[in-house]
């Protein structure tokens, strides 16, 4: 498994305990943000800073800025085709997946970064 070796192992002398009802697939998700640790103290029966104390450090979240950026140049490309006509904003909204305004929005950055 991938979570850390630090994490405890299930004693099968207290099957009550914490370490020993937690399945390994549960470690692994809990380790790889598929599974919060709110859901899987309640699943337990812990609370959820008990559960986080016992099983700390989980894998980073990814850099957000990166997909950021590209869905802002994505936005800003629809808001092109708007000027030059192959779109009404409504569509392009839709296209987009995001609001009339906010389309709105990006077709005014367009239109000035055009002049």
């Amino acid at each position: 498994m991938k979570y850390p070796a630090t994490w405890p192992k299930p004693n099968p002398r207290k099957p009550e305990e914490l370490a020993s009802r937690i399945t390994e697939q549960q470690k692994q998700d809990l380790y790889e943000r598929r599974i919060t640790t709110r859901d899987l103290a309640k699943l337990l029966g812990v609370h959820e800073n008990y559960l986080s104390f016992r099983f700390p450090h989980k894998v980073p979240l990814p850099d957000v800025k990166e997909l950021q950026k590209a869905r802002k140049e994505f936005k800003l490309a629809v808001a092109r085709q708007v000027l030059e006509g192959k779109y009404t904003v409504s569509e392009a909204s839709k296209v987009a997946f995001v609001s009339y305004n906010t389309m709105s929005r990006f077709v005014k950055k367009a239109k000035e970064q055009k002049c």
